[in-house]
């Protein structure tokens, strides 16, 4: 699996606008609204689906490894990855 893309669908067709992809058990923040605010590890990685909130990560590695979590004002989306 590793250096394949990997997309983590929220099942949903539309999101709030204000919403947040946190990452790990420090639920370390990857993005809140705009994509300018991405952890090293992510950068150059990451896509976001504006509307139904899915995160695609291309080129993937151990590192990226664990639970994802993505919030918005409706409430919390847990997405294990392993």
């Amino acid at each position: 699996m590793e250096g394949e893309s990997l997309t983590l669908s929220t099942g949903l067709t539309k999101i709030q606008s204000d919403h947040e992809w946190r990452f790990g058990l420090n639920r370390t923040l990857i993005n809140k609204k705009v994509e300018g605010n991405i952890l090293p590890m992510f950068r150059d990685r990451v896509q976001f689906n504006g509307q139904t909130g899915d995160l695609t990560i291309t080129n993937i590695t151990n590192k990226h490894t664990g639970v994802y979590e993505l919030s918005d004002d409706l409430g919390k989306m847990d997405i294990k990855f392993n």
